[in-house]
């Protein structure tokens, strides 16, 4: 009698199952990177690596040299791939119940929103 497929024993040094020398640990697609981690970026025309912070800040740098030699469509690109790390950062920031990174580098004023009256009580 032939076996089948599904008969064979696991190979493999821990028994961890997984492969591709992870060794049994799986990554979970939604899980938020390490703050030191270092991640590699593949750009369209180049790879950045560093942490989420040193790829954010390497293509918002990009995207003010396209925007300074003229090239729009790069800048945007450049910008639209740094908008990702910034929700990322922003992620991170909110499972360790840290403030909001704003993207253009802005600082909350303090003020309060126009129209709103802030000794207004509805009750």
């Amino acid at each position: 009698m032939r076996p089948g497929p599904n008969s064979r024993r696991a190979r493999g040094r821990n028994g961890g199952g997984g492969g591709g020398g992870g060794g049994g640990q799986q990554r979970r697609p939604n899980a938020l990177p390490n703050r030191n981690q270092t991640i590699d970026s593949n750009g369209p025309d180049i790879r950045i690596r560093g942490n989420v912070f040193q790829v954010y800040d390497k293509y918002m740098g990009l995207a003010r040299d396209a925007q300074a030699s003229g090239d729009r469509v790069m800048a945007e690109n450049y910008q639209q791939h740094a908008e990702h790390y910034v929700r990322i950062i922003n992620a991170m920031n909110e499972a360790y119940g840290q403030p909001q990174h704003q993207p253009g580098g802005g600082q909350d004023t303090g003020r309060e929103q126009p129209g709103v009256d802030a000794d207004y009580d509805p009750l």
